[in-house]
């Protein structure tokens, strides 16, 4: 557990003083120096348009100033109730200090986005409750009206916020569903309708269905089905899908009742991949990956058969994978030490993050039949498909992401991939199936890695201080990525320090990465209590 420590009401001054600075010169740039600008221009001078480029770099100062304000809030939330005086540092865990930025963040988010679509949401409103007043005969009706709003978000995020529990699976049941998706990305549902959906949709299907009597408006099996593969099509409303979705509810949808609908696990499982590229940061993407993991593999959750997890093997691959993906954190710069840091944290974080996964893999037993059934199904390369090249363009670029993917497909392209790439990390073949499977998650990272380490000029040849750099070809740049890697003695990253420290070899890196992550995910096959740290 990490611990971080700040004094909110330094964290307020400071971003009540700067937001207020940046808002005067902001104000000298529209009053004084664009009529300067224009004047000069007006006049036959030629000059750049030093005004706009001025307002947009302040622009972006007064955002990053603003949310010191909100990271100040964060921790007073994060402390808890505490006693301490004015001024004083309130120390409190990360994780818990991230959840609430983000929070913070979200709420503000919403309000502004309610205030600018209210007219839109008060409409929908207003059919609501129509609905919660209406006979039998008239509900077909009004779901009609609402289908006309089907691609207004806010309308339709106006409708089901004011419907009851019931209400919302009548709305659901009766043709709703495709204005309920469209309210998922409205960004201003209330959690009170994620709540009940999730509920509803792990419920047992009921067989019989009268129109009669709005209690008997039931989803169908069918329905369920439409609405996660609507939820999977729809990359926005699938991350709000996600993010509000309990490790508790969701193993409640994939054990419970509703799980032996034929399909579900894998419309779910897709949905929630398409969720995990749509997370915008590291801690978003390792917090969601800890719902799943813990939701489909921690304590007390049912077994998967071998036949099972034959089937949702490729799916939830591709979930991880793209998890690893967007939790990449860019390289700290040019420091030696700080770059040996980086490798092994990513390499620890990787390993934590995947290790209730390929535990449950494990222990499916029958050794190489699950990796025989990836291959079987298509999903040899299944690491950053198609989908996946929504790539994380803020930490490594798009350059950079694709020359990673391409590295690593071309590196298991070439081999055989039931005898393994890399070294076995467990002696005489003992859980090889589940090395097999790490080894492709782990070089994925790896190979972004690297690409995020050229993406930024960091990488030279051994002996020289000419940094490598990517071209406008894709497939020479993924060449370049797998000839770094498996050659990674003739490459280093970073520069020599003022103590004389050398920067360390790509092989150097990759060792740290390797030694770290393999550690991590032998404890969780190791050891029967094993639980990824908070």
């Amino acid at each position: 557990m990490t611990t971080v420590s700040a004094i909110p009401e330094n964290l307020f001054n400071y971003s009540d003083t700067c937001t207020n600075g940046a808002e005067q010169v902001q104000t000298w740039v529209r009053n004084v120096l664009t009529p300067a600008v224009t004047a000069y221009q007006n006049g036959g001078g030629c000059v750049t348009a030093i005004d706009v480029d001025t307002a947009k770099q302040l622009a972006a100062a007064y955002y990053t100033d603003r949310d010191v304000r909100t990271v100040g809030q964060a921790f007073l939330q994060a402390g808890g109730v505490l006693v301490r005086g004015r001024n004083q540092p309130i120390h409190a865990n990360e994780k818990t200090v991230n959840a609430a930025f983000t929070k913070l963040q979200t709420e503000a988010a919403r309000q502004q986005t309610e205030a600018a679509h209210q007219v839109q949401i008060n409409a929908g409103a207003a059919l609501a409750k129509r609905l919660m007043g209406a006979k039998p005969v008239e509900v077909t009706g009004i779901i009609r009206e609402l289908a006309k709003h089907g691609n207004d978000p806010y309308f339709s995020a106006g409708f089901y916020n004011n419907l009851d529990e019931q209400h919302i699976e009548t709305a659901m049941a009766q043709g709703g569903i495709p204005a309920l998706v469209s309210a998922y990305s409205s960004g201003v549902l209330d959690k009170k309708v994620y709540d009940s959906v999730n509920t509803r949709l792990a419920r047992p299907i009921q067989n019989v269905r009268f129109a009669v009597n709005l209690q008997d408006h039931y989803m169908t099996a069918a329905q369920k089905l439409q609405f996660l593969n609507s939820i999977g099509a729809n990359p926005v409303a699938a991350r709000n899908f996600a993010n509000n979705l309990t490790s508790g509810q969701l193993r409640q949808l994939f054990y419970g009742p509703a799980s032996e609908i034929p399909g579900l696990r894998g419309s779910l499982t897709n949905a929630l991949t398409v969720a995990m590229w749509q997370q915008s940061g590291q801690p978003q993407a390792r917090a969601l990956m800890h719902t799943v993991s813990d939701g489909l593999f921690g304590d007390g959750t049912p077994k998967l058969t071998h036949n099972q997890m034959q089937q949702l093997i490729g799916p939830l691959m591709e979930f991880y994978s793209a998890g690893i993906s967007q939790s990449l954190v860019p390289p700290p710069g040019d420091d030696p030490i700080a770059l040996r840091r980086w490798a092994e944290g990513l390499g620890r974080q990787n390993g934590q993050d995947l290790g209730l996964f390929l535990k449950a893999a494990n222990e499916t037993g029958d050794e190489h039949e699950l990796m025989k059934s990836m291959i079987q199904g298509g999903y040899v390369n299944v690491l950053f498909m198609p989908t996946g090249i929504l790539a994380p363009e803020l930490l490594v670029g798009n350059i950079a992401f694709t020359a990673g993917v391409g590295a690593m497909q071309s590196l298991y392209s070439s081999e055989d991939p039931l005898t393994g790439l890399l070294d076995k990390l467990f002696p005489g073949g003992s859980h090889a199936n589940t090395s097999l499977l790490n080894d492709r998650l782990a070089v994925g990272g790896l190979s972004l890695a690297v690409s995020s380490l050229i993406s930024q000029g960091l990488v030279h040849p051994v002996g020289s201080d000419v940094p490598v750099k990517f071209g406008s070809d894709p497939v020479a740049n993924a060449e370049l990525v797998k000839k770094i890697m498996l050659n990674g003695d003739d490459y280093a990253a970073g520069q020599k320090d003022f103590q004389g420290h050398l920067p360390p070899s790509i092989t150097d890196l990759t060792h740290g990465y390797r030694d770290l992550e393999l550690g991590e995910v032998n404890d969780a096959l190791g050891n029967p209590d094993y639980k990824p740290p908070e």
